[in-house]
Parts: C-alpha cells; structure tokens; sequence
C-alpha cells in the first residue's frame, strides 16, 4: 500500500528545500565550486514547482476568487519587505 502525502508535508518538503537553497547561496555564494553545494542548490529548486502548485490547488478550491488574490497579494508583499529587511 502507497502513503500519500498530505498538502502539509508536501509545503514542508518545499520550505526545507528552499531553506536549503537560500542557506546555501547566502553562505556559500560560489557554490559551483563544491559537489555538495550544488546537489543543495539543486534540491531547492525543487520548492518554486511545488510552491506554484499550492496556489492553484488553492484556487481550484477558494469560493471568492478575489478574497484569494488579495491574501495572495498581501503575503507576497510581506514576504518581500521581509526578504528586503534580511538582505
């Protein structure tokens, strides 16, 4: 019998996949001179896809299209004056 992953473990794998990347290019900004480094990077970008899919599973089950695009568009900039204040 095959486990399924639920929507929380699957936006899990991608938060730790793009810590990974994000630890790795902050840290270690020429990571294309190490193996592991690389193989790091590589796994985060495995976070965009999966993140991309939870917005259109989210739109495929939201009942007020609008409400959706304005939480969207609220974390979206929260998120980038966050990144903002970090770099």
């Amino acid at each position: 019998m095959i486990k399924k992953l639920n929507g929380n473990q699957i936006k899990m794998i991608a938060i730790i996949a793009m810590f990974m990347d994000h630890f790795a290019t902050t840290f270690y900004p020429h990571y294309e001179k190490y193996g592991w480094l690389l193989l790091i990077h590589l796994i985060g970008r495995v976070a965009a896809p999966i993140m991309w899919f939870m917005v259109v599973e989210g739109y495929t089950h939201t009942h007020s299209l609008k409400k959706y695009l304005e939480r969207l568009l609220i974390f979206s900039i929260i998120a980038h004056f966050a990144y903002n204040f970090c770099f």
